[in-house]
């Protein structure tokens, strides 16, 4: 039976062995893992509102290796690491694609 007051966040539970012993190695907190991981949910949730804001033109479309794609426009964008396909240097894109919550370095 759960804890009064809370509800149940169901994982895979080989996915969240792994993630709870990278937490425990990486992640100084004197939060719970929980309500670290709630924090780290509404976050997530800010950052793509905050997105939509400042760059009202583009869309997160996807994950690719080492990056994600984005939709400017009628223009699907690639940004890897710190560089997007269109662009020299840093640009728009990569700024969108480094803060949004689904960006793998």
């Amino acid at each position: 039976m759960g804890k009064s007051g809370y509800t149940s966040l169901s994982l895979n539970e080989k996915e969240y062995a792994n993630l709870r012993r990278s937490w425990d190695k990486i992640v100084q907190t004197d939060q719970t893992f929980t309500a670290w991981a709630t924090d780290v949910l509404f976050n997530g949730v800010a950052r793509v509102e905050k997105l939509n804001k400042l760059f009202p033109g583009f869309e997160y479309v996807g994950k690719i290796k080492s990056g994600v794609i984005i939709k400017d426009k009628n223009d699907l964008i690639e940004v890897r690491g710190l560089k997007c396909n269109k662009d020299k240097g840093l640009c728009d894109h990569v700024l969108f694609a480094c803060i949004h919550p689904n960006f793998e370095p």
